[in-house]
């Protein structure tokens, strides 16, 4: 993956490109899909965020399934779905689905049963199982046309089709690797310690006000090209009270939902 540290430039400028207007983002709406096995144990809840845009077709044949990137949610994809866009909703049904971890989906951030460290390890397969059962069980689709991400959300759309290879048609990834070079885990490895050893840390029980100095600065180190941070366009300030300024639309992330999200893309 020797683009990786292109993945959000190369987005910014997807944005821009296919953006028309003022693009809003569909109605979230959450499902509980019940239990789920995941790599580090069994949480007995988790609920799935999801959107859908444009017209499911009388035999179903043109739905696009899209994936979350690291940090990312499906409110900061508004952009690249719509009319015209790079996911064209005047042709495709879409469902842009949150990714376990992001704070939408079950995460550790918002579950009142497994809060922060507690909510087990997870992995990519384990977003891709929870997608599945979301389609199939509570929304009726058992094929899509294609399934499309960016960088983590590219990994999900590769482990799609793996697991269930006869799901869907087509498989579009961004950025996005079936397997890790070394400097891939270098940089997330890299932002892992960079969390772990942050005073106040205290293995995701970190209170109020407490801040990831490094983090930030790791992640634009390995994110951004020399030359562009030399341009000063990228901040390394520090983080605020437990989040980190992630997405397209700079809302904020919190530190442990991308502390397992990066677990997860380590053990890809």
């Amino acid at each position: 993956m020797k683009l990786r540290h292109y993945a959000d430039r190369t987005l910014c400028a997807l944005l821009v490109m296919m953006s028309v207007g003022i693009c809003q983002a569909a109605e979230q709406q959450r499902v509980n899909i019940g239990s789920l096995n995941m790599t580090g144990g069994k949480i007995s809840r988790c609920d799935l965020g999801y959107r859908t845009y444009g017209t499911l077709a009388e035999d179903r044949n043109n739905v696009v399934l899209v994936t979350t990137w690291l940090a990312g949610r499906t409110s900061d994809q508004a952009d690249m779905i719509g009319p015209g866009k790079l996911v064209d909703t005047n042709r495709w049904y879409v469902v842009a689905m949150d990714a376990i971890g992001n704070g939408v989906s079950c995460s550790p951030s918002n579950s009142p049963i497994a809060p922060r460290l507690k909510f087990p390890q997870f992995g990519i397969r384990d977003m891709v199982k929870a997608q599945h059962r979301l389609l199939a069980m509570y929304l009726g689709i058992d094929h899509a046309h294609a399934i499309v991400g960016i960088s983590m959300g590219g990994m999900q759309a590769l482990q799609w089709a793996v697991m269930y290879p006869d799901f869907a048609t087509k498989v579009v990834t961004i950025v996005g690797t079936p397997h890790p070079t070394e400097r891939d885990l270098q940089a997330w490895n890299a932002e892992l310690a960079a969390i772990e050893r942050a005073p106040g840390w205290n293995d995701g029980n970190y209170g109020p006000g407490t801040a990831f100095k490094q983090l930030a600065a790791t992640h634009n180190g390995y994110l951004w090209t020399p030359g562009h941070r030399a341009a000063k366009t990228v901040g390394t300030s520090p983080s605020p009270a437990g989040t980190l300024p992630a997405t397209a639309s700079n809302q904020s992330f919190s530190t442990v939902d991308w502390y397992r999200q990066l677990q997860a893309m380590t053990s890809f």
